[in-house]
């Protein structure tokens, strides 16, 4: 198939604290003052709250206020709210009285405003009435300790409220914008409303585990800001631009062929599950390439593949034994993926190089995965043997070897979006590092982060499930590039939906290809079933 050209529409640029600071003096320099700024932030926290509560529009609301632009923006969001018809009170801490026109605004528009100094007892006494709490106490302007009275107030809250009622703006107070460090006392939120930008410590722990639902809103920065930020958040609207047509006179032909290289006696699951994945994904047609074993298993699982055997290495593994010539009935496929439970026997080895150096030579871009990575990176400057462009789709551990050894998997993990990057433009290949927040980063470019994190992927067989999705949308004419995007938001959509109707545990990757249609074609059609534009 002809590729598909890319649409290379960048999402939300994510951005450090410092760098939002910097967004914000480029607008007021472009002439948009940060009055400006704050009043289109407030009416648009106000919007989405109205929004949210519209089951409950008689749940007071209290706003938590602290003395910088964060509480300002909760004040002009408390005013919106009041004329809208809500019940409002603001809390204000240490907030100055004089010259504060979002204070003079919330008053105006009846907002009862009252002070944590002078009042301390009122806030036991309005937490009683189960009010949803607006988190506007410091955002990104707080990086030291919570003590004293300040700490007694946060225990108050979260003692008397559920986390689902608790909305942050810009970030939980107590989080750092950029290292994801929090305070012991940051109010959990239920959900954070992120301003102009998400925040890159929102995407780091252990201040994801405080973020809640993470939505980002527009606040009039003008156009263009943030188009330099190395680190896109990847979204909806981005991955729906790229999903390839599925014509309605199409034939399976019309939607590609993928080749899958998988599986060894230990590890048997991982060639069904990757089969399965890209059958899932969409593609027309999809062989595995294994043991007799292995593909009469897969066969049970996946009775739609295809298969080619080969013989087994002495320790179950795939071995080349016939040559080269099997490959000349897949030479003509669409797309390639290598490595998921093939093992790690030297056979298998020479089996990795020897199916990598042939593709290559078709012009096209392969998928890399698992065991084809520690292979890999058993060679000392493993990347100077590969064309540019594969996708190679490693997790901490894996990512580590291939870094020969210089990190630990927790220290991968702990700088995965520079290292990700990084990597990506020194063994110029796409990487997708795995795990909560996974991290695509082209050889060239900003790098995209997977909005998802939920532990309904936290288990055996998710990165085969991944890798197969990949491969059944590179076959589907996808560019390499473009399926490594669509492939892991629609792989965390599909997770999350899992987590939806089977809870954080228990959930299997097998239980995880019985989502994949209906994730794309909610990111295609909406949740209402009709196409969105």
């Amino acid at each position: 198939m002809t590729p598909v050209a890319a649409t290379r529409a960048l999402g939300l640029p994510i951005v450090t604290s410092a760098g939002m600071r910097a967004l914000e003096r480029a607008a007021e320099a472009a002439g948009v003052p940060p009055a400006t700024l704050m009043a289109s932030a407030g009416r648009a926290v106000a919007r989405w709250l109205d929004g949210w509560l519209q089951p409950d529009r008689t749940a007071p609301i209290l706003c938590l206020v602290g003395p910088g632009n964060n509480g300002g923006d909760g004040l002009v969001a408390a005013a919106h709210l009041a004329r809208a018809g809500h019940t409002v009170e603001a809390m204000l801490w240490r907030r100055a009285l004089a010259d504060d026109w979002p204070l003079g605004l919330a008053r105006a528009a009846g907002v009862e405003v009252w002070s944590a100094d002078r009042m301390p007892a009122r806030l036991s006494a309005t937490l009683a009435a189960r009010p949803c709490v607006v988190d506007a106490l410091f955002g990104i302007g707080h990086n030291r300790a919570f003590a004293g009275p300040l700490a007694e107030l946060l225990q108050t809250v979260r003692a008397a409220t559920e986390r689902s009622r608790i909305v942050a703006l810009d970030t939980p107070s107590g989080v750092d914008g950029e290292t994801g460090a929090a305070d012991p006392l940051t109010l959990p939120a239920g959900v954070t409303l992120t301003l102009g930008a998400p925040k890159l410590g929102l995407l780091r722990f252990p201040a994801a585990n405080l973020t809640g639902r993470l939505v980002t809103l527009e606040i009039g920065l003008p156009p263009g800001s943030g188009d330099d930020a190395p680190l896109r958040l990847l979204d909806d609207d981005w991955v729906r631009s790229l999903l390839p047509e599925r014509p309605r006179g199409g034939n399976k032909g019309t939607f590609g062929r993928a080749v899958i290289v998988a599986g060894c006696a230990s590890y048997p699951g991982a060639a069904a599950l990757t089969t399965g994945a890209a059958v899932r994904a969409g593609a027309g047609l999809v062989t595995l390439v294994s043991t007799a074993e292995v593909g009469a298993r897969a066969a049970a699982r996946v009775p739609e593949a295809t298969h080619l055997t080969l013989p087994a290495a002495p320790g179950g593994g795939l071995c080349d034994a016939a040559g080269g010539d099997w490959f000349g009935a897949v030479a003509g496929y669409d797309a390639l993926l290598i490595g998921p439970g093939l093992g790690r026997a030297p056979e298998t080895a020479a089996l990795l190089h020897r199916v990598l150096a042939t593709w290559a030579e078709t012009g096209r871009p392969a998928v890399i995965d698992a065991d084809a990575l520690n292979l890999l990176s058993e060679r000392p400057d493993w990347w100077s043997d590969l064309p540019a462009g594969n996708v190679l789709t490693p997790h901490p551990g894996e990512m580590a070897r291939l870094l020969g050894g210089t990190r630990s998997p927790h220290e991968v993990d702990a700088d995965r979006f520079t290292l990700a990057a990084e990597a990506a433009r020194q063994w110029r290949q796409i990487v997708v590092l795995k795990g909560a927040y996974t991290v695509i980063a082209p050889p060239e470019g900003p790098a995209a982060v997977s909005p998802v994190a939920t532990p309904a992927l936290a288990t055996a067989g998710s990165g085969d499930v991944l890798a197969g999705l990949i491969v059944g949308l590179l076959a589907q004419g996808l560019d390499a590039w473009s399926a490594a995007l669509a492939g892991t938001l629609l792989h965390g959509r599909a997770g999350q939906r899992l987590e939806a109707e089977v809870g954080e545990a228990g959930a299997t990757a097998g239980d995880l290809l019985t989502w994949l249609p209906a994730a794309r074609r909610q990111l295609r059609f909406g949740p209402d079933g009709e196409p969105v534009v």
